[in-house]
């Protein structure tokens, strides 16, 4: 059976006020962007890409509705990702 992969956008800057699930950050763009389409099979909520200000790339779910932060961020502890927390665009 085939999968169809789901497209992960980056994002130039994050929403001003919502609320992401950070997952994890690499300095390896190409590997990070090929880890984000396996992690977009995963989850429902938007997986995003964004280039932070010190040279590292971030993958992001979000934004989040803060009617479902807590469970959101259960979710993706659950999936392994245990230093997994949130951050607020600026």
């Amino acid at each position: 059976e085939k999968v169809e992969e789901k497209t992960v956008n980056w994002l130039d800057k994050l929403e001003k006020g919502k609320v992401y699930i950070k997952i994890l950050s690499s300095s390896n763009k190409k590997e990070l962007e090929e880890y984000s389409k396996m992690t977009a099979m995963f989850f429902n909520d938007g997986v995003v890409l964004y280039e932070a200000s010190d040279l590292r790339y971030e993958l992001l779910l979000g934004p989040i509705a803060e009617d479902d932060i807590g469970k959101s961020i259960r979710i993706v502890r659950g999936y392994g990702y245990k230093d997994a927390y949130l951050i607020r665009g600026k």
